[in-house]
């Protein structure tokens, strides 16, 4: 948040997974201007009707606003082609959203040296230790690989919090967002990746474990999964292109007190548990990881 601006006459996307403090986050950095944002959550089921020109009915009605503030705004067809023309129209604009395959999807032609991206991620142990004003500790690093760091678990203490999350993610972001009927098969290939969490794994194999007849399927799915933010897939490597494509790869989840609540396997593995915490700990500072 320290490196964030949102005075810079472009468009500021903050992505990351559902419930990981993206809107909370952009209502704090905006919170001295609270009286010329406009805020909008694209969630709310009212706004299931809502199209491109809805966005300029907002202008009329807000005219005193001068920043716009858009949640979830991936869910909106041709949202970019209006955040290009008020970016030219000197608007602003702070925008989250939870799937980077839809939030990436147009930027390149559309929005290119318009907009400028973030990822938030659920809290890193120093962010934990932020949070509860705590020391580094053998103590305070035992309670962070217990409770992992979305905000919400740490603010209320709800059992469940991490399965429903997940639940969430299968059935709304990616279910419904692409239209898949066979929501089994995709709940199946993300609870194998969580349960193999930093094992080697190929696409065909999961396919053939799980009967299901497409790999493209199953390679459709771990995207899927990708784009929301769930996991990341790392590729072994080797120079060569072709061969880092066709070596197995390993997948790391966004967060270990998450993949742990989603695992039968994962309790007691403190080993693969440390490991999904340094690989988090490298995926905030780069996408370059290879194992």
């Amino acid at each position: 948040a320290g490196s964030m601006h949102l005075e810079v006459p472009k468009a500021v996307l903050v992505s990351g997974i559902r419930r990981s403090g993206k809107s909370t986050l952009l209502k704090d950095l905006l919170r001295e201007k609270r009286d010329v944002v406009g805020y909008v959550h694209f969630d709310d089921p009212r706004l299931n009707e809502f199209k491109l020109a809805d966005f300029y009915t907002l202008e009329d009605i807000w005219k005193d606003k001068s920043y716009f503030q858009f949640d979830e705004i991936q869910k909106i067809e041709r949202w970019e082609e209006y955040i290009r023309h008020g970016v030219e129209r000197n608007r602003r604009f702070a925008i989250t959203g939870s799937n980077a395959g839809l939030l990436s999807k147009e930027l390149g032609t559309l929005l290119t040296g318009r907009h400028t991206t973030y990822e938030l991620f659920p809290f890193s142990y120093r962010e934990f230790l932020d949070y509860h004003t705590a020391e580094p500790s053998f103590a305070s690093f035992e309670a962070y690989r217990k409770h992992g760091g979305f905000p919400e678990a740490l603010v209320y203490d709800m059992p469940g919090y991490h399965q429903e999350l997940f639940q969430d993610i299968v059935q709304r972001d990616i279910a419904v967002r692409y239209g898949i009927r066979n929501s089994y098969d995709l709940n199946n290939v993300a609870l194998h990746l969580i349960n193999t969490l930093g094992r080697p794994f190929s696409f065909s194999a999961i396919a053939r474990h799980y009967g299901i007849q497409s790999i493209t399927s199953v390679a459709d799915y771990v995207r899927m999964f990708e784009d929301a933010y769930v996991l990341s897939v790392v590729s072994r490597f080797d120079y060569s292109f072709r061969r880092q494509q066709n070596n197995p790869k390993k997948a790391y989840i966004v967060d270990h007190a998450f993949a742990r609540a989603n695992s039968t396997q994962l309790h007691a593995d403190y080993g693969r548990i440390l490991e999904n915490m340094v690989f988090m700990e490298l995926r905030r500072q780069t996408k370059s990881i290879w194992y």
